[in-house]
């Protein structure tokens, strides 16, 4: 058992119960023990109940070194506001001049923190938290119309237990760099979000589906016939399989992902 296997089962299931209006802790527990026996995993061993609490701990530290120091920079900034308005009454220019350089830069710091707590940290997409927080409204409905593109990067979990977890996160890098710059020579405006550690959808403003899949279908046989080469000199290749969905305003997420999934399942 391992944090990223576990972190998988946590998203499969909290994908799972995206849209329920309510989840009581039994739902949850027993849609995660389902996934947990897909992965052939017991809840009674010690060993896993372990790793489940450090990973939660992890989870919440992370929010919570993310608030404190957002409050310290706010601090901050308000203090050199205030400041500020002192230095123009008392008409120091000089002391006036430093506090906008301070201002600015604490400014810039904050903006800095804003957007790593939507970023994904190995890829720089936007992650799941952008999604649910600023990309869908409150009731996790699409904003506006557009297609949603899941891509399935194969054989990560191969490659990450036979050569290690530095060559399986270059190679998504190297897939979603590959994939952005495709869509960019073609003009195809388009938000990336890391969904799950082997999954990114690209959510398309362009509704024209058979464009967007005939670009995928170009890429997918480009990617088969690129050889990478590690460092190390080992050689993998960057397979994926991707399905796309349209979607309307007001359409849930919900729906629009379990289409996807379908989709991938019945291939």
């Amino acid at each position: 058992m391992n944090k990223n296997q576990l972190k998988n089962i946590t998203d499969t299931t909290i994908n799972e119960l995206l849209n329920n209006e309510i989840i009581l802790p039994s739902t949850y527990f027993e849609t995660f023990s389902k996934n947990a026996l897909k992965h052939n995993i017991d809840l009674k061993d010690d060993e896993f109940s372990k790793e489940l609490n450090i990973l939660i701990l992890d989870e919440f530290q992370k929010v919570e070194d993310y608030i404190e120091l957002l409050n310290i920079k706010s601090t901050k900034l308000n203090d050199s506001i205030n400041e500020s308005k002192k230095a123009i009454k008392e008409k120091n220019f000089e002391k006036l001049s430093n506090l906008y350089e301070e201002i600015e830069q604490l400014q810039k710091e904050i903006n800095h923190l804003k957007k790593d707590i939507f970023h994904d940290e190995i890829t720089k997409t936007f992650n799941k938290k952008w999604l649910y927080k600023k990309f869908l409204n409150d009731n996790l409905e699409f904003k506006n119309s557009g297609l949603a593109v899941l891509v399935d990067i194969l054989d990560l979990d191969y490659i990450k237990k036979e050569y290690g977890v530095a060559i399986s996160n270059n190679l998504i890098v190297f897939l979603i760099n590959k994939i952005k710059t495709t869509l960019e020579e073609y003009k195809i405006s388009f938000k990336a979000v890391r969904f799950t550690e082997n999954e990114l959808i690209f959510f398309i403003e362009s509704k024209d589906g058979q464009e967007i899949k005939s670009i995928f279908l170009k890429l997918q046989d480009n990617l088969e016939n690129i050889k990478l080469r590690s460092n190390s000199g080992i050689i993998i290749n960057g397979n994926i399989d991707f399905f796309s969905q349209n979607y309307l305003e007001k359409n849930s997420f919900k729906d629009v992902f379990e289409n996807l999934y379908i989709q991938r399942n019945n291939l």
